[in-house]
């Protein structure tokens, strides 16, 4: 992350505005899939100054290999960047998101177990049973719906919750304060951090019942954790399991729409997906390389004086990617504004992240994305997009609000 030096500080940072900028703009991102920090309307260093919508002045990466490499910088911190925001509740402390070496590495072995490839296999029966029945209650109800409120959103939660081992009886009342802490674009601060609180509130009721019924899930791993081995203290234990239920199934649902939106815009790659020509794994790989729901990364701060691309940041300065920008990078992908499922299986883009805050969760929601698509398109051969989809934009996600659909 060297080269040749350039401060690029003149001139006020750039203010990341534009037809995706405000939450509730009508028409699915599709048409426009790279977001206010595109490569169209970003400068031509791949370092920047912006503002971004959350009124946050950073420094923007933008190019494949300076943003793989500011990944992998641990002289990058994310947990000063998270406390200089001042303090979180319970559950955002022990996020392993908020946290640097040697705390990340700590709680990251603990959780890690639980969405492991293998114990992904375990549940993908659940999720496709559960795929199943929400399609079945969808064809009951009939046309139209909100393939989101209906199918991604509670297909992801679900998923989550078996995973964690959440009692069945439990679900409901955590899937609405987990929703409430995610918050819709333009929720008041407050009302997020008092619903966190409600959330923390929620799974240590959860542990103390799996404490009197233990069962097989993360929660009970954890609890395992701290009882047994004395690996984790109770305020961890409690602040741990809250934070699994924060935005990964959120992310995921909004991935599956941006997905579906892209594949009836593109005739010919639906149908090469709906016959089998394309398998559903490198599929799934080019959907979320081409529009994903992430918009940037978290944001970093420099720990010191450094380089990237040649442009010197300075300690204490804050950084992120634009990862949509980030994967329409031309150096390595050919003809990047197209959605192409003739790409190598070998899908090199960075929607996963890289570096230690590289996802928790792929292997879960990679079997949530193809469960969900394969399901949706199978049982659906006349899907179609019903009336205008509400999208949405905020500093860390981008997607559709709700999206209505027929067949």
């Amino acid at each position: 992350m060297t080269g040749r030096r350039n401060d690029g500080r003149s001139g006020a940072p750039e203010t990341l505005t534009g037809h995706e900028a405000n939450a509730g703009r009508s028409g699915p991102p599709a048409e426009c899939p790279v977001s206010a920090t595109s490569a169209s309307n970003l400068p031509p260093q791949g370092v920047h100054r912006a503002v971004l919508l959350d009124g946050t002045s950073t420094w923007i990466v933008s190019r494949y290999d300076d943003v793989r490499g500011f990944l992998a910088d641990e002289r990058f911190s994310r947990g000063i960047a998270s406390a200089k925001r001042g303090p979180g509740g319970p559950a955002l402390r022990m996020s392993i998101t908020e946290m640097d070496r040697p705390l990340h590495a700590r709680i990251r072995r603990l959780v890690a177990a639980g969405f492991s490839t293998s114990s992904v296999q375990r549940i993908r029966p659940f999720i496709e049973r559960t795929a199943t029945s929400l399609l079945d209650d969808m064809i009951a109800t009939g046309p139209p719906s909100d393939l989101l409120r209906s199918y991604a959103a509670p297909l992801t939660f679900a998923s989550q919750c078996e995973v964690l081992g959440v009692p069945v009886a439990r679900r409901a009342t955590a899937r609405h304060w987990s929703t409430a802490r995610s918050g819709r674009p333009g929720t008041a601060p407050e009302a997020i951090c008092a619903a966190e609180f409600e959330l923390h509130a929620c799974v240590v009721t959860i542990i103390a019942e799996l404490r009197r019924t233990p069962g097989t899930g993360l929660l009970d791993r954890l609890i395992v954790a701290h009882d047994r081995d004395g690996l984790l203290d109770e305020a961890e234990l409690h602040g741990v399991g809250a934070s699994l239920f924060f935005d990964g199934h959120f992310l995921v649902a909004t991935q599956i729409a941006n997905a579906v939106l892209d594949l009836l815009a593109s005739p010919e790659q639906l149908r090469d997906l709906r016959t089998g020509y394309v398998p559903i794994g490198r599929a799934v790989e080019e959907l979320i390389r081409f529009n994903p729901a992430i918009n940037h990364s978290m944001t970093r701060i420099a720990t010191c004086d450094l380089e990237i691309d040649g442009v010197a940041i300075r300690a204490g300065e804050l950084v992120t990617a634009s990862l949509p920008a980030t994967n329409r990078d031309a150096t390595v992908f050919d003809d990047p504004a197209a959605l192409s499922f003739d790409r190598p299986s070998n899908n090199r883009h960075l929607a996963w992240g890289h570096g230690i805050h590289f996802c928790l969760g792929i292997h879960l929601a990679r079997a949530e994305l193809q469960v969900a698509l394969t399901s949706l398109l199978s049982r659906f051969p006349a899907l179609q997009v019903a009336g205008t989809p509400e999208s949405f934009t905020t500093t860390s996600a981008r997607g559709v609000l709700a999206l209505p659909v027929t067949w």
